[in-house]
Formats: C-alpha cells, sequence, structure tokens
C-alpha cells in the first residue's frame, strides 16, 4: 500500500516505465520473430509489474479522493490506513488530532488495527475528518459446486 506522495509519485513514474517496457518488449520480439507464445512469455513480467503498481497507484487515488465502495469490516483496518494516507495525515498528525500517542498509531497499523475497539475507529475516523456509514443488509449466498450442478441438471 502506498503511503505517502512521494511513493505515490514514485508509482506514477514505474507504471510509465512499465508501460514504456512493454512497448520495447514488443518491438523487440517483432523484430526477433518470436511467436506469439514467446511474446506473451516476454510480457508476462513487466505486465505483472504493471498490474500491481497501478493497482497500488489506484488505491491511493481512491482513498484520496475518499471514493470507497462498500468494504466488508474484516477491511476496517484497511480503510483506516487508506483514509490517513488519503488525507495526507502522517502517524503523528493524525495521532495528535485523535488525542493518542503516535506509537499507538503506528502499532496499530502494524497489526492492520486488528484488535481496535468501536469508539476508538470512530474518534480516529473523526480525527481525519472522514464519516463513515454502516449499512446491514442480509448475507448474499454463494451457491457451492454441488447445487450448480444440480440446478444445471435439472
Amino acid at each position: 500500500m502506498i503511503r505517502i506522495k512521494k511513493e505515490y509519485q514514485i508509482g506514477v513514474q514505474r507504471i510509465a516505465e512499465a508501460q514504456q517496457a512493454i512497448v520495447e518488449t514488443l518491438a523487440f520480439c517483432g523484430k526477433q520473430g518470436y511467436d506469439e507464445e514467446m511474446t506473451e512469455m516476454m510480457l508476462e513480467s513487466p505486465r505483472t509489474v504493471l498490474a500491481q503498481v497501478q493497482t497500488e497507484v489506484d488505491d491511493y487515488e481512491r482513498a484520496r479522493d475518499l471514493d470507497f465502495d462498500a468494504l466488508p469490516l474484516e477491511r476496517l483496518g484497511y480503510l483506516l490506513m487508506a483514509v490517513r494516507v488519503g488525507q495526507e495525515l502522517t502517524q503523528q498528525e493524525l495521532a495528535e488530532s485523535a488525542g493518542l500517542e503516535s506509537s499507538t498509531i503506528s502499532r496499530y497499523e502494524a497489526t492492520d488495527y486488528r484488535g481496535m475497539a468501536w469508539d476508538r475507529a470512530a474518534r480516529l475516523l473523526d480525527a481525519a475528518g472522514v464519516e463513515v456509514s454502516l449499512v446491514v443488509s442480509r448475507k448474499t449466498e454463494i451457491p457451492d459446486g454441488d447445487s450448480i450442478a444440480k440446478s444445471i441438471s435439472k
């Protein structure tokens, strides 16, 4: 996860570099007369790097813009970290705003905020200047393989 603006800028740069590597690899493979299978093999690494870095940059931009879809409660730690990063707050600044020690924020982030009390989470979100809504709905059942097979055979 990108945690500071400088890492974001490096990520954007790495995306451009990965895109350039893909272009150069395609040109090289064409010059060498490689078949499609060999070309795909050669492109695997730069495409993987591009996908990973693009995901991190996209996550940072969503955090910066407070553009979150519904998240399961297990992702509360991610949300808290993303909000701090997106609001461009240091751990120290968030801690001071919430009336906590910066070591507390550091410890929480090291454990993805596991075991933190709800009131503490609300206090940190408030200190970061954001509001979070809780949505309660029925669990959506995901059919298992047997029930899918039975519905197909009918």
